[in-house]
């Protein structure tokens, strides 16, 4: 089944007792205790987000390893932060031990051999899986985005990082969700504020304030109940939040998802939306 599939990578401590899986993770500053403890909890804070957006987590256990070093050996200056690192990643897959990559699958980068690591694990299972969609969210401070080209044998796989930021990582998934959105204007709400049907059994209809392709754009950046069955997103250039109602779920022979359609509407009250979901826009735009 296809599926968002987002890997986490941490930093690994440059130490001559650390054994690290790849030079593009080490780091040489060590931080202070209150500094890995806020580190820690941001992590924390981004799993629980994208859980909620059905997103998968895949972890490689020797990063991990790599990254808590400095914990395991300077307890006195770390205390009880390996636990609350290793907390984080309960339940978790660590994808050394369901690999599809070989141990001796060697990829190119530029001039460069690389294997054995997170992104070739990636590239194999883009080749595999090519429905899936792969990010990799590295949580070391400063960390840029970055694409790298890796060739096995002739064959050429894109592989993608983002720092690990909810925004950041957030409009990757809006280009790249699993399933795909799809918007359905309904005429009974209208456009750009006129052509609403008055009534509806009865009630008031809400009236779609701006266009179709605008609320189309929205979409994808809307912020879903557990269910996905209502999305919300807030408009900018009317003040205003848009609720989309669940139209259809198209499906395939074995019931996995292939598309959501959705219509929208502008909404006065903003009390129809969650307080779940108003908090977790907040995420979205408080690491900006």
């Amino acid at each position: 089944m296809a599926k968002n599939v987002i890997a986490l990578i941490f930093p690994e401590y440059d130490d001559k007792g650390n054994i690290l899986t790849s030079k593009e993770w080490e780091v040489s500053n060590l931080p202070n205790d209150s500094v890995l403890k806020d580190w820690i909890k941001s992590l924390y804070y981004f799993i629980d987000f994208y859980k909620y957006e059905g997103c998968e987590f895949i972890y490689d256990s020797k990063n991990a390893d790599a990254c808590i070093f400095i914990a395991k050996v300077l307890d006195d200056c770390y205390p009880n932060l390996e636990s609350f690192f290793r907390r984080a990643l309960y339940g978790m897959a660590n994808w050394r031990t369901n690999r599809v990559s070989s141990v001796d699958d060697e990829y190119m980068i530029y001039k460069s051999t690389i294997k054995d690591e997170m992104r070739t694990e990636i590239a194999a299972r883009e080749v595999s899986c090519p429905d899936s969609k792969y990010v990799i969210a590295v949580h070391i401070p400063d960390y840029k985005h970055k694409k790298w080209v890796l060739n096995k044998e002739e064959n050429y796989v894109e592989v993608t990082a983002y720092p690990m930021l909810i925004p950041d990582i957030f409009c990757w998934l809006a280009d790249n969700r699993i399933p795909p959105r799809v918007y359905n204007w309904n005429e009974k709400h209208g456009e750009n504020g006129v052509g609403a049907h008055k009534s509806h059994k009865g009630d008031e209809v809400s009236v779609l304030l701006c266009s179709r392709e605008h609320a189309e754009e929205l979409m994808h950046k809307a912020i879903g109940n557990d269910t996905f069955d209502v999305l919300y997103c807030f408009d900018p250039q009317h003040g205003k939040y848009m609720e989309y109602k669940q139209d259809t779920v198209k499906t395939d022979k074995g019931n996995n998802i292939l598309s959501r359609s959705y219509h929208s509407f502008h909404i006065d009250d903003e009390n129809r939306v969650p307080q779940k979901v108003k908090k977790r826009m907040e995420l979205l735009s408080s690491e900006r």
